[in-house]
C-alpha cells in the first residue's frame, strides 16, 4: 500500500506539471522507402558538428574505463571531437529516483533542464513518458531518423521502437528492454513430460506447466520457492494487455479476455504459491540445471551478460548444451517486452543534431557490440544488427573470472542457442513503456487474487482510478 500511495502520489504531481491534454489527430503511419530499406546503419565521423551538449543519466559514473557511460563519451568524443558533451551524472545515493523525476519533469516542461535525459523505467519509475511526449516535452525524432542516409530503419526491432512513438512520431528511443522467459534443457523437458510446442499462448503455457511442477516427476530433492512466475504481482504485466490508450485517452481494463485469464489463474495461485515447487529464478542458474536440482529457470528480469557470459557458456562446458529457451507470451500468443530505459532529446535542446546523433550512438552496432560496454551491463538494445554483433561475439571462445571457481576458459555459444535468442527477439510482437499505472494494475488485483474482493469490484476500482491518472 505504501508503495501504492507513493506512485500515486508522483504521479499526481507528474501530471500537474505535464497539463492538459492534447487534441485527438489521425495518426500518421510510418513507412519506408526502398532506399532507406537498403542503408547499412552506421556511424559517421563528423568533426564539423560543434556547439554544447548536456546528457543528464541517472545512477551516475564510475571511474573505471569500462563503464558503459565513459565508453559512450569517448566513443562520442572521437566521431564528434568538437562537441562539448558534458554528462549530469545525478548518484542514485544522492537523491531517490522519484525525487529526481518528478525534478526532471518539472525542468523538461518549464523549457530547462539538460538537452538529452535517460529515463529509468523499471519498477523505480515514477514518471509517464506518455504524458510527456503528449505534453510536447520531448523532440520529434522522426526525421532525424529518415533523413539520416546512414541509419536503416529494418536493422532496429520495430515492434521496441514503437514504444516510443506518440500519434506516429518517434519521440523516445527504447535502449534497454526485458524478454522474460523460462530456460529448461530438452533432457529435462523429456523426463517430466513437458511439451513446450504446446505452449503457444500464456493461458497454454500454465496449463503445460503446472501439472509438471506439481508433479515433481524426476523426484528433486531440492525445492524452492516459485518467484516472479506469474505471481498476482507479474499477472497484468504478461497479461498481455494494454491498459491505457494514450493516443485516445481511454481506459480498457473490459476486455473479456482479462476476466477469463485472471479467473483461470487464481484457482491455482491459491494453492500453487503458497507451496514449494521445484523452479529458480536468478541471475546464476548454471549449476542448478546441471545437477538438475530445479526443472525450470525463470528468467524474468536477469541481464544478457549473465545469461550468456555466467550460463550458457558454462552449461555447454559441462554437455548441457541442448536448452530450451520460451519467452513469455500475451493472451493472444505474442512475444511482449518490457521497456526499461529509454532516452530522449528535450524539445529545448540547444543542439538537437549533436543530440540525435547521441542517441544513435548509444543504440549503435558500434557502440553496443564493444566487449567493454557489456562488462557492465547486459540487456538488449533496440538495434537488431547491434545484438547480432554482439551473439556473434559470444560465439567465440572466452577467458572469463567466475566466482569460486578462478579463470577458466568458456566455450563460445552454440549456433543452436545463438538461433533460438536472436529467434525469440524477433519475435517479439508488441513492446510497452513501464509506467506507473501498471504498477497500479498490479496491486488493485491482489485482492481479487488472494479472494478478498470480486473481480467486478477490483476492475471497477481500477477502472475509476485510472480514469482520474489519465485526465488530470
Amino acid at each position: 500500500m505504501k508503495k501504492l500511495f507513493i506512485v500515486l502520489f508522483s504521479a499526481f504531481l507528474l501530471l500537474s506539471a505535464l497539463g492538459g491534454c492534447v487534441p485527438a489527430e489521425t495518426l500518421e503511419p510510418i513507412t519506408f522507402t526502398e532506399e532507406e530499406l537498403s542503408r547499412e546503419t552506421k556511424m559517421v565521423p563528423n568533426p564539423d558538428l560543434t556547439g554544447e551538449l548536456t546528457f543528464r543519466y541517472y545512477y551516475g559514473l564510475s571511474p573505471d574505463p569500462t563503464y558503459r557511460d565513459n565508453v559512450l563519451y569517448a566513443m562520442y568524443r572521437e566521431y564528434f571531437p568538437n562537441v562539448d558533451l558534458r554528462v549530469e551524472a545525478i548518484d542514485v545515493g544522492d537523491m531517490p529516483i522519484e525525487s529526481y523525476q518528478t525534478q526532471l519533469a518539472a525542468e523538461v516542461m518549464a523549457g530547462s533542464g539538460p538537452d538529452v535525459v535517460f529515463i529509468e523505467m523499471e519498477s523505480g519509475a515514477y514518471i509517464n513518458p506518455y504524458k510527456m511526449m503528449q505534453a510536447g516535452a520531448f523532440l520529434d525524432l522522426t526525421d532525424y531518423f529518415r533523413n539520416d542516409a546512414n541509419c536503416n530503419p529494418s536493422d532496429f526491432y520495430q515492434p521496441v521502437m514503437d514504444a516510443g512513438r506518440y500519434r506516429g512520431r518517434q519521440y523516445l528511443v527504447p535502449v534497454q528492454f526485458q524478454c522474460p522467459m523460462i530456460i529448461t534443457t530438452r533432457e529435462i523437458a523429456e523426463q517430466t513430460g513437458f511439451h513446450p510446442e504446446n505452449c503457444v499462448d500464456l493461458k497454454s503455457t500454465w496449463e503445460e506447466l503446472l501439472p509438471v511442477l506439481r508433479e515433481n516427476p524426476m523426484n528433486l530433492p531440492e525445492k524452492e520457492m516459485i518467484y516472479n512466475l506469474y505471481t498476482p504481482y507479474m499477472v497484468p504485466k504478461y497479461a498481455g494487455f494494454s491498459w491505457i490508450d494514450y493516443e485516445t485517452q481511454q481506459v480498457h481494463l473490459e476486455d473479456p479476455r482479462l476476466k477469463e485469464y485472471c479467473a483461470f489463474i487464481k484457482d491455482d495461485l491459491s494453492a500453487y504459491t503458497n507451496a514449494q515447487a521445484p523452479i529458480k529464478s536468478g541471475d546464476d542458474f548454471s549449476v542448478s540445471l546441471k545437477q538438475q536440482k530445479n526443472l525450470f529457470i525463470d528468467y524474468s528480469n536477469g541481464c544478457l551478460f549473465n545469461l550468456t557470459r555466467f550460463n550458457f557458456r558454462y552449461l555447454n562446458t559441462d554437455g548441457v548444451n541442448d536448452i530450451l529457451l520460451l519467452p513469455w507470451r500475451s493472451v493472444d500468443g505474442g512475444i511482449e517486452v518490457f521497456i526499461n530505459e529509454v532516452i530522449g532529446v528535450t524539445q529545448n535542446s540547444r543542439n538537437p543534431e549533436a543530440a540525435y546523433q547521441l542517441i544513435k550512438l548509444w543504440i549503435s552496432e558500434e557502440f553496443f557490440a564493444n566487449p567493454d560496454v557489456w562488462g557492465q551491463d547486459g540487456a538488449p538494445a533496440a538495434s537488431k544488427a547491434a545484438m547480432e554483433a554482439y551473439m556473434k561475439l559470444m560465439q567465440e571462445p572466452l577467458v572469463i573470472y567466475r566466482d569460486n571457481y578462478g579463470v577458466q576458459d568458456a566455450p563460445g555459444l552454440s549456433q543452436d542457442l545463438v538461433d533460438q535468442y536472436l529467434g525469440v527477439l524477433d519475435g517479439i510482437t508488441s513492446a510497452r513503456l513501464s509506467s506507473p499505472e501498471l504498477y497500479t494494475v498490479q496491486d488493485g488485483l491482489r485482492d481479487y487474487f488472494n479472494g478478498n474482493r470480486s473481480y467486478e469490484s477490483c476492475i471497477s476500482e481500477l477502472q475509476s482510478k485510472l480514469e482520474i491518472y489519465v485526465t488530470e
